[in-house]
């Protein structure tokens, strides 16, 4: 019996690949990427200007250890440069899958490595899901070098996080359900076609289908790089 085709094959020279998908999976795969690339756009709103803070009371005799009024006004000068460039958390999950809080249990921790993070990170996320994408729409035959290939392989993470989210997938336990889940309908669907699917159902299965389709390019990928 032959073995269905790879979809990604050792190529020359070492770390280069080949791409053996077909044309309309190389165009879904190329539209997903350059979705979650968009998604990771920063919200457009403009940072509200800081409160001013109030004017404290002067003492009448200050200790001689209280700091100087230089050094008090550079300390407000710093709280409010800080406070102007606080970053919230994304408020999608799935975002925020891809730009998880630096420190779990330390809130102040976790915004202190946002502010100096997050824009970088989400730079650096878009350039590689870009890369690969416009990789995979030049004609055929396609080869991957090596760095188009690392590219795609953590592009591909990128977007399996994104439908990770949409499906409910946290831990290895919901992805065996998924997949239990996934043979049932399609079991169903074909048994009783008179029946159908609810929406719901079809928008379920499509995006786990999807999943498990990105999964198993991921592997051969990972696969032909090793």
């Amino acid at each position: 019996m032959r073995r269905p085709r790879s979809p990604f094959e050792r190529a020359r020279p070492r770390g280069s690949v080949r791409v053996r998908l077909h044309d309309q999976d190389r165009a879904l795969l190329a539209g997903l990427l350059d979705d979650v690339a968009r998604m990771l756009e920063p919200a457009e709103a403009e940072p509200a200007d800081p409160p001013e803070p109030a004017d404290p009371p002067e003492p009448a005799d200050p200790p001689e250890s209280a700091d100087p009024p230089e050094a008090a006004d550079t300390m407000v000068d710093w709280a409010r440069l800080e406070a102007s460039l606080t970053v919230d958390p994304p408020q999608d999950p799935a975002i925020a899958r891809l730009l998880p809080d630096g420190h779990r249990e330390d809130a102040e921790l976790a915004q202190s490595y946002r502010r100096l993070t997050e824009h970088t990170l989400r730079r650096a996320k878009q350039e590689g899901l870009t890369r690969a994408a416009q990789a995979l729409l030049r004609p055929d035959p396609i080869v991957l070098d090596a760095g188009e290939a690392g590219a795609l392989v953590k592009a591909l993470t990128d977007v399996r996080l994104v439908l990770a989210e949409r499906l409910g997938l946290h831990t290895d336990e919901d992805a065996g359900v998924l997949h239990a889940r996934l043979t049932l309908l399609e079991l169903r669907a074909e048994r009783d076609p008179e029946r159908g699917l609810s929406e719901a159902e079809e928008r379920w299965l499509w995006l786990a289908t999807l999943y498990e389709a990105l999964t198993g390019w991921q592997e051969a990928l990972v696969g032909a790089l090793a």
